[in-house]
């Protein structure tokens, strides 16, 4: 299980973090500027060289939409990441009661998913540390997270 925790710092951000599933697929999840991260984000700056790796990947198959995309919206950075071989997600906060909860969907989804092994070293210490137990990117489209008690 996932410990979930607010990360101040990432308030206002829109910034990328990545994680690994069970069976060693890679996924980007944008913030939209919601600091409930999993508590092995350790800062907003821990994906950048990570983020550099993902941009030269090179392209691997093609890009689903797993949900209907809006003509007034820009969905070019979620499918960049997908033909590379990465699921994309992106969040959105949930209503309701407490704690506070996240909402984490698939924009798009990879033909060919790329595989924390394929990465260069660096880039692969820094995905070890980053595994969402139980959760298989291929088969979960929405994922939920939970914050402590408010």
């Amino acid at each position: 299980m996932t410990t979930w925790r607010s990360l101040e710092e990432a308030g206002g951000w829109d910034f990328i973090w990545f994680a690994v599933d069970d069976d060693g697929h890679v996924a980007a999840f944008t913030t939209a500027g919601h600091t409930l991260l999993p508590e092995f984000v350790a800062s907003v700056d821990m994906f950048a060289d990570l983020f550099d790796t993902v941009e030269q990947l090179p392209v691997r198959g093609t890009a689903r939409a797993m949900q209907p995309l809006d003509d007034a919206g820009r969905y070019d950075d979620w499918e960049n990441l997908a033909v590379r071989g990465l699921h994309a997600y992106d969040a959105e906060q949930a209503h309701g009661d407490a704690p506070a909860r996240l909402v984490l969907r698939a924009v798009y989804v990879p033909s060919t998913a790329v595989h924390a092994t394929d990465f260069p070293t660096p880039a692969r210490r820094t995905l070890e540390a980053c595994h969402l137990p139980g959760v298989r990117f291929a088969s979960t489209p929405i994922l939920w997270a939970a914050g402590p008690p408010r």
